[in-house]
């Protein structure tokens, strides 16, 4: 099978469970319903307040853009600062978490995982002009860009995927290779979890 390119007119924009903010969805497993195994995003935070609590979730949140935020916790963990982009930290949806921003706005990248179903793993590509393999270790993973451009090798094919964009595999999908163009930037999610 051959995977998917996602492109900006395939994601969905949405309200915040809370109503707070947008998130705008790139992909998520079942595409319907309330509940889901999994959901990976990109929420744009104006203004400082709670984000929307998933209880029975695994979170990861990776800055893009901005001048970074201010995550606590309460009794849970300390206060993280997130102030460089594209570095994941990871969390859980059970935490009352309240943000602060430390300058203007920020657009973060959100991966959403059931943890009763599996686990979700995070892995940052910036090495420009070096091919990577990015092995299938699960059910999906999904590679998103976040600067520059991404050339995807699959089998003997040559995608390159542009910034805002994504590409989605799937168990069976072919085998690929990423190698991140000058100034670029991307975020691997794997998604050790049934894939439907």
């Amino acid at each position: 099978m051959a995977p998917r390119h996602l492109k900006t007119a395939d994601y969905r924009a949405m309200r915040w469970a809370n109503g707070l903010g947008v998130t705008t969805e790139l992909a998520r497993v079942p595409q319907e319903g309330e509940r889901y195994r999994w959901r990976i995003s990109i929420a744009t935070v104006d203004s400082d307040g709670p984000f929307s609590a998933f209880p029975g979730y695994d979170r990861v949140i990776t800055m893009l853009k901005g001048d970074g935020m201010e995550l606590s916790f309460g009794e849970h963990h300390a206060p993280v600062r997130i102030a460089r982009p594209l570095e994941p930290f990871s969390f859980s949806g059970d935490w009352k978490t309240d943000c602060r921003l430390l300058g203007g706005v920020v657009t973060d990248f959100n991966v959403i995982s059931d943890r009763s179903a599996g686990r979700s793993d995070v892995t940052i590509l910036r090495s420009a002009g070096i091919a990577r393999y990015c092995p299938l270790r699960g059910g999906a993973q999904l590679l998103y860009v976040a600067e520059g451009t991404i050339i995807c090798r699959i089998d003997d094919r040559e995608m390159v995927v542009a910034s805002g964009e994504s590409l989605l595999r799937h168990r069976g999908d072919a085998e690929l290779s990423a190698e991140v163009g000058p100034g670029g930037g991307g975020v691997v999610v794997d998604l050790e979890l049934p894939a439907t």
